[in-house]
């Protein structure tokens, strides 16, 4: 590691992060001793070196294996985007706006599990280790049925002009995840300087758009819904893999397992705003597992619970061996709006994963998300691309690596 460390400072270059110092690190490290692999963690991993100013990393992904020169195997799968058929771009580790540098390669993905995605690439980037790849999704697929959009009532006699009303249709019909017929799932509205794009079933706001004639905004906001959806539905189960989870609320500071009993309702919790929870989780398998959670809001939002690198709970402290209880007692979560039924999607896998970078970013939120610790996170998946649709998919228990289910909570306003 000393030796790996002294060679990539001899050619260190102006504006170097230490996400970008590390991924140099362990370039040098495979090619000396291929069975280390050093972890980075921290909070400021996109800051300049040695105090500088934080840089606007784009979101990207890693690479964790190059399978021969023309086909690498990518940390993300099909829940972040990369179904059969996506389209990525591969550019050297350590670049942060992709739009500003030029791409080694292009690639396509050809295999995918809801993980990992397998990627061919339409030319060799004569690159050899893994660490020396970013990959960043120019063209993301959600294996989901097209969303129904429609056009909500004027509000206070703001509404688009007929030409306008031609235009954003047009522009709908352009695209894949998008049908026109049937009940609308999304609303869009003229707002005064921005459009709202809300939830039907619920009139909750689920992002704006600077105007809904930018058929690239629309085109993002609605991928990301798509993703929210795919999300929502997905249910798994393998009962070699699993992992009872429970929300403990937190009485004077502590967790208290018998206030849990009063919040809890046979199938589901009862929480009012401003709620404190701990996360409970125990292990009654006979395999170690890792559990990664994310919390699906009733306006389309998506939180992560767990990891959260903002409280410093990496995906690498998320393994629970057989037999064992943990309660998660440093990290605090406090509840609130938007009201109505959340769904925490629980993912238990035999291999240590990260959906983190699912949540939604904090620039494409309608609302300002959780209050407390949950503080928005940027995706792994480029929201503003093009995407397409390959009709409903049914994922098989293989292709799962485990189990996906479902723990509801019903969130009230504090009367």
């Amino acid at each position: 590691l000393t030796y790996a460390i002294s060679k990539v400072f001899e050619n260190l270059k102006t504006g170097t992060t230490y996400r970008t110092l590390f991924a140099n690190i362990q370039a040098v490290m495979n090619e000396k001793v291929p069975g280390q692999h050093p972890v980075l963690e921290g909070n400021g991993l996109d800051r300049k070196l040695f105090g500088g100013a934080f840089v606007d990393q784009k979101p990207f992904i890693y690479v964790e294996k190059i399978n021969t020169p023309l086909e690498i195997l990518v940390k993300a799968g099909s829940f972040a985007g990369l179904s059969v058929g996506a389209k990525v771009n591969v550019y050297p580790a350590g670049t942060i706006d992709p739009s500003k540098a030029v791409a080694l390669a292009k690639g396509v993905v050809v295999k995918a599990t809801n993980y990992k995605a397998t990627v061919k690439l339409d030319k060799v980037t004569k690159l050899t280790q893994p660490s020396q790849m970013y990959v960043f999704v120019s063209e993301p697929l959600f294996a989901t049925k097209p969303i129904v959009v429609g056009f909500a009532p004027k509000s206070r006699g703001i509404g688009y002009t007929a030409e306008e009303t031609t235009q954003i249709t047009s522009a709908l019909r352009k695209l894949p995840l998008v049908s026109l017929v049937g009940e609308p799932e999304l609303l869009i509205e003229k707002g005064e300087g921005k459009d709202i794009i809300s939830v039907s079933v619920n009139g909750y706001r689920f992002t704006d758009v600077p105007t809904a004639t930018d058929t690239v905004a629309l085109k993002g906001a609605i991928n990301r819904y798509a993703q929210y959806k795919l999300l929502e539905k997905l249910v798994v189960k393998d009962s070699a893999i699993m992992a009872q989870v429970k929300l403990i609320p937190v009485v004077d500071g502590k967790p208290d397992e018998a206030a849990m009993k009063a919040k809890f309702d046979d199938r589901i919790y009862d929480f009012v705003d401003g709620d404190k929870v701990m996360l409970w989780i125990k292990n009654n398998g006979k395999k170690a597992v890792y559990v990664n959670i994310l919390d699906l809001q009733p306006n389309g939002i998506i939180n992560t619970f767990l990891p959260n690198k903002d409280q410093e709970i990496y995906p690498t402290d998320l393994r629970i061996e057989p037999g064992q209880t943990r309660i998660f007692d440093k990290y605090e979560i406090e509840l609130g709006e938007p009201f109505g039924t959340e769904v925490l999607k629980v993912f238990v896998t035999t291999k240590e994963i990260n959906l983190e970078g699912l949540a939604t970013p904090k620039s494409a939120r309608g609302d300002m998300g959780k209050k407390g610790v949950l503080s928005a996170l940027e995706g792994l998946v480029d929201q503003s691309s093009s995407s397409a649709t390959r009709g409903p998919k049914v994922v098989s228990i293989k292709e799962a690596e485990g189990s996906v289910y479902n723990i509801l909570y019903r969130l009230k306003e504090k009367q």
